[in-house]
């Protein structure tokens, strides 16, 4: 073989190297590993299998969002991050952080049983040794079980350290409508002439557990989630016997402690939290117009309205709301 060798050119002695080389690589890796084909259920198995978890901490503002239409819908001053500096500015005692955090995300692909799944659904997620449902919880919370099958992507919301909530703070400086003469980024403060319809927008919560579920099949897409909301706000009001719009502005803050449906958890260094609920299928409209289909299936809590005030002037009282509950089907589109 090796006279052989000799006697061939230089060229093709180097391609006999080449080709030697090329397949002493391969061979291990086809004693090592047999390919496979996967069809798209396994597939899905796989990644579920795995999944990937995110633990988040975040600010985010925004000087101005435009909507245009003919003329303009202007939102400007959006800041979304922790609960202190709402908490702060509503002369409320300062527990929460400047940041959104403490919050941790887990994208599972679900498999044939949903079991490897590495978050549980709903209010599953509370660990039971740090927290303890009240003595008083009652009613369903409006909530509507969905069934997590094969192929099914799975986003689950919740706190990394469960020994405390996940607390945000959310402000908007002014929502206003503007002429089509107008340009983006014209919106804010410096145009006293835009009709301002809200602003001084200080809310501040926390974000209980919260799923989003996409089904493989339909592509339809279900928020759940449970929440608290604490703040102020004003908005302008169009009283026709004036002729006028006029301010008005409210404290507000949303729970579930009272009435007929209940719920209320207590840590064990004794801070207490009850959510409101609200629960929504998105995706594509039936209708022959087309359009988003938003099926908000509940909407429930209960809803405390202090401080009422119009035009500035003295407040007026306060309104407590009981055990709403709304639901609404949605169709949006074009015109």
């Amino acid at each position: 073989m090796a006279s052989k060798d000799r006697d061939l050119p230089a060229m093709n002695r180097l391609t006999n190297v080449k080709n030697a080389s090329i397949i002493a690589l391969l061979v291990p890796f086809s004693a090592a590993a047999e390919f496979t084909p996967l069809s798209d259920s396994s597939m899905r198995a796989t990644v579920g299998q795995a999944g990937v978890t995110i633990d988040l901490s975040a600010n985010v503002d925004i000087s101005e969002v435009a909507y245009q239409d003919q003329g303009y819908l202007f939102i400007n001053g959006i800041s979304l991050g922790g609960a202190a500096p709402v908490q702060s500015a509503l002369g409320q005692t300062v527990t929460g952080g400047s940041a959104l955090d403490n919050l941790r995300i887990t994208i599972d692909v679900a498999g044939t049983s949903g079991a490897d799944l590495a978050s549980p659904w709903g209010l599953a997620k509370f660990d039971s040794t740090e927290w303890s449902a009240s003595a008083d919880n009652q009613g369903d919370h409006g909530e509507q079980a969905v069934p997590i099958t094969d192929g099914d992507l799975v986003i689950g919301l919740g706190a990394a350290d469960q020994s405390e909530l996940v607390d945000f703070g959310l402000q908007i400086d002014r929502v206003t409508l503007g002429s089509s003469s107008l340009l983006p980024g014209q919106g804010g403060a410096g145009n006293p002439s835009n009709q301002i319809i809200m602003d001084n927008v200080l809310l501040t919560g926390n974000l209980g557990p919260t799923d989003i579920v996409v089904d493989a099949d339909s592509n339809n897409l279900n928020i759940n989630s449970y929440f608290s909301l604490d703040g102020s706000l004003q908005t302008d009001l169009y009283i026709p016997l004036l002729l006028d719009w006029q301010e008005v502005g409210m404290n507000l803050r949303m729970h579930n402690e009272r009435g007929e449906d209940v719920l209320k958890y207590t840590n064990t260094a004794g801070e207490v939290v009850s959510f409101a609920h609200v629960q929504a299928d998105v995706g594509a409209s039936s209708a022959p117009n087309g359009g988003l289909r938003v099926n908000l299936t509940d909407l429930s809590g209960d809803l405390d309205t202090t401080n009422i005030t119009f035009a500035g002037g003295a407040s007026i009282g306060d309104v407590y709301w009981t055990d709403v509950q709304v639901s609404a089907d949605l169709n949006i589109y074009g015109h």
